[in-house]
Order: C-alpha cells, then sequence, then structure tokens
C-alpha cells in the first residue's frame, strides 16, 4: 500500500517509461532513499524533481514525511526492478539474499522489512534458476549499517521474551504504578532502560495482559481504544491550549498518540463538513493560482481606481454613505466608511469561492485515518480564507440590509428582528452568489431581501426557509437589465479589514456564542435563526433578541474604540 497518493500517481507512468529511463530513475531512487532524513519534511517537487528530472511550471505545495517517503521509495525501487529483469551480474558487486542480510545482522525477516522502509535499498533480481528474489548489494547493506549503526546494534541484541520476563514486566509495572502513580509512558522508559528493552516493548506487554485480564488490568479503563467522546475532548482541549504533555499523561497515551488523535478526529470533521461553492471554469486552469491571486486582483484594482473617479460612483457614494431616516445610532456607524467599487467585490467573490474549490478537492482526497498535519493545515488554511472574506462581504453589505429592512418596517414590528432575519438572507446570498453573471450584488442582494420581506410573514421568515434566497437563476432572470440603474457596490472597507471579528472575540463566551451561531461566523457553519437559538438555549426567542441587542451594543462600543480604519485589498 502507498503511504503518500501522489507517489502512487507517479508510479504508474514510471513503470512504462523506456528501459533506460526506468534505470536512471531507479539509480535517482537509490540515491533519493538514502539522502532522506526520517524526521524531516520534504517538497514534493524536489522527490519529483530526484526522481525524473522534471520541474512542474506550477509548484506544488505538497510536503511528505521523510518516514513515508522513504517508505514509498523502497516498494517504488521494488516495482521498477521487477520490469527491469536486474540479474546479479548487471550490478557488478555481491548481492545477499534475505536470508543471508538476517544471519549477518542476526535479526528476523520483520526487522529486515523495517529496515527497508528506514531506506536500506533492495531490489528483485532474477537468479540464475529463473526465480525473482529479493536482493541486498554488500555496498547498500555496508552504507545502511554504517548510517544506523545504533539502531542496527539495539536490533541485533533484541531476543524473544520468555514467560518469565513478561511475568517480571508486569509485576514492576504493576508496583510503580500503584507506588509513584505513573502513567504508562513514564514507566515503560523508565523500566524500559533497566531492563535494556524498548518503551514500546514495554507497553505492549502491558496492554496485551490488559486485554487477557480485564478483570485485573494494571491500567483501569486507560490502556484500551479511547472511547470516540474520549477522542473528541482530547481534541477540543488541544484547540482550547492545553498541553500534549498533560493530555498524554492524563489518559496514559505518548505524545504521538495525541497528535495522531487530534489530527484523526480534525481529518474526519473536514471530511464530514460541507463544501458549497460555485465553480468557475477559470478554477481548472492550469495557471489559476496565479492569475486568481495575482494578476485578477491587480487588475481589479485598476479597475476600482478608475471606477471611484467616475461622477457615477460619487453620486452612490454619497447614497450609501447617508443613513435612512429612522436608523438607530447603533446602526449609523455602518454607513460611515465609504464601500468599495465593484470590481474589488467581485474579486472578493471569486478568491473566496477558489479558496472553496481547491477544499474541495482536497477534501475529496484525504484520508481521514491516515491524513498528515500538512494535509489537514493546508484544508484548514483554504477554508479559513474563504470564511474570512465571507465574513468581510457579509459585514460590509449590512448597509444594504438595514436600508432595505426600514422600508419594510410596519406598525409593530422591530426594526432589529428584520434586520436579524434579513442578515441570514445576506448570508445565504454570499454562499450563493455567482460572480460571474454580470450582475452587480448589491442589486443582487436587494432583489433577495426585497423579494423575502414582501412575501414571507414574520414567522416564516423566521424558520428560515432555504429557498428564499437560492433562486438564484430565476431572480436574475427577472431582474434582466436592471442591473445598469445605478445600485451602488459596496464592500465595507472597515468589515473587509476584519475589525469586527476581532472584536467579536472579546465578546463575554455567551454573547460570542450567540453571535457565531446566528451569523455563521463560525468556517463551515451555517446562521441560525433566533427562534433556532432560543430552543437551542432553553430560553424563550424574546430573551436571545434581549441577549443579541446587548451584544451588538457592546460590539459597537468595541468598534468605537478602535482608533485606525483598515481598508481590504484584494490580496488580503
Amino acid at each position: 500500500m502507498w503511504h503518500i497518493d501522489s507517489m502512487a500517481e507517479l508510479a504508474r507512468p514510471l513503470t512504462f517509461s523506456p528501459l533506460n529511463k526506468k534505470r536512471e530513475q531507479l539509480t535517482g531512487a537509490q540515491e533519493l532513499v538514502e539522502q532522506i532524513d526520517p524526521h524531516q519534511e520534504y517538497p514534493w517537487d524536489f522527490g519529483v524533481y530526484r526522481l525524473t528530472g522534471f520541474r512542474g511550471r506550477t509548484p506544488s505545495t505538497l510536503s511528505v514525511s521523510g518516514k513515508l517517503l522513504q517508505a514509498d521509495l523502497a516498494r517504488l525501487m521494488e516495482n521498477l526492478s521487477t520490469t527491469l529483469d536486474l540479474t546479479p551480474a548487471d550490478v557488478g558487486e555481491e548481492v545477499l539474499l534475505l536470508d543471508q542480510v538476517t544471519q549477518r545482522f542476526n535479526v528476523s525477516t520483520k526487522t529486515i522489512q523495517r529496515w527497508r522502509k528506514r531506506g536500506l535499498v533492495a531490489l528483485r533480481y532474477m537468479f540464475p534458476d529463473g526465480v525473482r528474489r529479493l536482493g541486498f548489494t554488500l555496498s547498500a547493506v555496508e552504507r545502511f549499517a554504517q548510517r544506523n549503526a545504533q539502531h542496527v546494534q539495539r536490533s541485533a541484541m533484541f531476543r524473544q521474551l520468555s514467560e518469565d520476563e513478561r511475568g517480571e514486566i508486569i509485576r514492576r509495572v504493576r508496583r510503580l504504578a500503584q507506588r509513584r502513580g505513573w502513567n504508562l509512558k513514564q514507566i515503560s522508559f523508565i523500566l524500559g532502560r533497566k531492563m535494556g528493552r524498548s518503551p514500546e516493548t514495554i507497553r505492549y506487554v502491558v496492554r496485551r495482559h490488559d486485554r487477557q485480564n480485564p478483570d485485573q488490568p494494571i491500567f483501569d479503563g486507560v490502556i484500551g481504544p479511547l472511547q470516540p467522546q474520549d477522542r473528541k475532548i482530547i481534541r477540543d482541549c488541544f484547540d482550547r491550549g492545553m498541553g500534549v504533555d498533560s493530555l498524554a499523561r492524563r489518559y496514559s497515551r505518548t505524545r504521538s498518540s495525541i497528535y495522531r488523535v487530534v489530527s484523526q478526529e480534525k481529518a474526519l470533521a473536514i471530511k464530514n463538513q460541507t463544501i458549497e461553492f460555485i465553480a468557475n471554469p477559470l478554477f481548472d486552469h492550469p495557471e489559476s493560482e496565479d492569475i486568481i491571486r495575482r494578476v485578477l486582483p491587480a487588475r481589479a484594482v485598476q479597475e476600482a481606481a478608475e471606477e471611484a473617479a467616475s461622477p457615477q460612483w460619487r453620486q452612490e457614494l454619497a447614497y450609501w454613505m447617508r443613513p435612512p431616516a429612522g436608523t438607530p445610532a447603533s446602526m449609523t456607524q455602518l454607513f460611515a466608511v465609504e464601500p468599495a467599487p465593484s470590481a474589488l467585490v467581485n474579486d472578493a467573490f471569486r478568491r473566496m469561492n477558489y479558496a472553496k474549490a481547491r477544499a474541495f478537492k482536497l477534501q475529496q482526497q484525504l484520508d481521514a485515518g491516515s491524513a498528515r498535519s500538512s494535509e489537514i493545515a493546508e484544508l484548514e488554511g483554504l477554508l479559513a480564507q474563504a470564511a474570512a472574506i465571507k465574513n468581510q462581504l457579509v459585514n460590509s453589505h449590512l448597509r444594504v440590509v438595514i436600508s432595505v429592512a426600514r422600508k419594510h418596517v410596519r406598525s409593530g414590528q422591530d426594526l432589529l428582528e428584520l434586520v436579524s432575519d434579513g442578515n441570514m438572507w445576506l448570508m445565504r446570498s454570499v454562499d450563493t452568489f455567482d460572480f460571474s453573471r454580470g450582475v452587480k450584488f448589491s442589486v443582487y442582494l436587494t432583489y433577495v431581501l426585497m423579494k423575502n420581506f414582501a412575501r414571507r410573514r414574520a414567522e416564516q421568515i423566521t424558520r428560515g426557509d432555504a429557498r428564499m434566497v437560492t433562486g438564484q437563476d430565476a431572480l436574475l432572470d427577472e431582474m434582466g437589465t436592471q442591473s445598469d440603474r445605478g445600485i451602488p457596490e459596496e464592500v465595507d472597507t472597515l468589515m473587509l479589514g476584519g475589525m469586527a471579528a476581532e472584536a467579536v472575540r472579546k465578546l463575554p463566551q455567551r454573547e460570542r456564542d450567540l453571535l457565531t451561531a446566528h451569523y455563521g461566523l463560525e468556517p463551515g457553519q451555517g446562521a441560525m435563526s433566533l427562534s433556532q437559538l432560543a430552543e437551542k438555549m432553553g430560553v424563550t426567542k424574546a430573551r436571545v433578541r434581549q441577549v443579541e441587542t446587548r451584544a451588538l451594543r457592546r460590539l459597537r462600543r468595541l468598534l468605537e474604540t478602535r482608533q485606525e480604519q483598515s481598508t481590504v485589498l484584494p490580496g488580503g
């Protein structure tokens, strides 16, 4: 089984290369596997170049573990040598069989297989009797023994445990656990040094004993597999900043076990997450990364400068920076900062959907059981980028929601409630808006809000029917050419700077959780209505609205204390 998916994809075409190319690639793999440090991370492009001499036009962001790279190179060399019909005479030196290597170092064949994954070069040779066998050149064996002298010596000293030795290990472990209160990790290292055994051997003996003697375990309820609830707790504690050492002591696990649990739980959560995005042919372009991250943002800045110099933009600016009559003081601040031109808005939507598209592609390739931390970090980074841009777009268009909601307030209705419901439609609109249709987002959002405010009764609005903003095609068709009316684009540069998101994190826990859930600020989580929040919190809808109002007031005060106002640039 391949450990690196990209290596599996590379190995298939290599096996069909011409014979002279295969020999070059086999030589490159032999040299590379002996130079790899299993404790380091390597760029995937480095491995491809060393094997094929080829550099891709677009650099890959993938990095691979040296340990996994060595293991996959061992398999690749065996596969290539099988297709070459090599004979011992071809190499010009002595070739040792597997049994000869085991006798030379006094180790088992299983140990040799582990050594191969650590860089011991082995190829398939055709011997005179017409049978292919695994062979090791004498020089390769000697180089491996020299590079791994301590490891080879320790393996040669290994011998099978007798029943008396197992009993002695169990007796000592039980005594240390009872008298000192140490966990298995601490005991295995200390006892391993005293008895000349590896910590892994001590742990294996103890775990085997506890499985076979559930009525008299040494570590009651700890040594067995972690329960799903415990795994979630470990990940939550890790995310909140609890140290790995503390978690390892609490659950009597090794540091590597804790890291593995955290990685697997993160990978599982990401694997089960729904990633929605608006597809675009540009995302599949070979140079999409450079075009979307560098070329188009630079062009958007130029177009924005031209648009900002036009008389029409000055008229739109005056309109959007004037709060509607009767707007509460707590909301007027949203109209104080200039909106950004439409070119920057479209570029933000393009970058957001591109990040989601890349994350979706990586998600489909992710194996939750064996995902590496680098893969998870890349996926989380893309989702975080998309979530940040979404939050910026949502916050910057709150003034549109307020303007439309203010026109739909009826006697006995609360403006804050209409704004709250309108914000949910705004967030859904950001997810479903197709930036390539040639319609300004502010125009589309205005139509969405007008349609839903006009058609839905108050109770229907609160339930948050998903159909309210998903009919984008029908809305755009109905709008027709009305996008030329001049309804201004608006990306609030203050909000696009992320200041509101930073201020939310400073709120008390209850208010922070409520705003995060209500406005869908958490990556991958949808927005919740006031009714849904009331049911979740076990209070009335009116009480939820009171807490939200208090949180928004506090948030406004936090924002007012900020002395600087930042403007979102396309590269952010």
